[in-house]
């Protein structure tokens, strides 16, 4: 597989960097598409692709919970910057709420409730 991966970056290395023009670009084209269709490469693509979507499918409870954990981590983070909290200490002093005007009214001065 090593070999393999090290010729198809090659070819798409000196495809992408030729500067010998169109005619050039086609012929390589033509030849990737050749060896691509040839019964050898086919003969191992089946079973390459089976094996990939195996391991993608046994994969998917793995990569699914790693998920949720990085998910309801950084919601609790989250949620402790917005409590104004670093977890494990108390609540940070809060600032009191500025007044909205030069008089303060005490309980004693509020009107009875009716």
């Amino acid at each position: 597989m090593g070999r393999v991966s090290f010729v198809v970056g090659a070819a798409a290395g000196y495809v992408l960097g030729t500067r010998a023009g169109r005619r050039r670009y086609e012929q390589i084209k033509a030849g990737a598409s050749k060896v691509w269709h040839s019964d050898p490469v086919q003969n191992r693509v089946g079973p390459a692709r089976a094996r990939a979507k195996a391991e993608l499918k046994a994969a998917v409870p793995t990569v699914t919970a790693k998920a949720l954990d990085a998910a309801s981590t950084r919601a609790k983070a989250a949620a402790a910057r917005a409590r104004n909290t670093i977890p494990g200490r108390p609540l940070a002093a809060r600032p009191a709420d500025p007044p909205t005007s030069g008089v303060v009214i005490s309980p004693q001065d509020e009107p009875p409730s009716t």
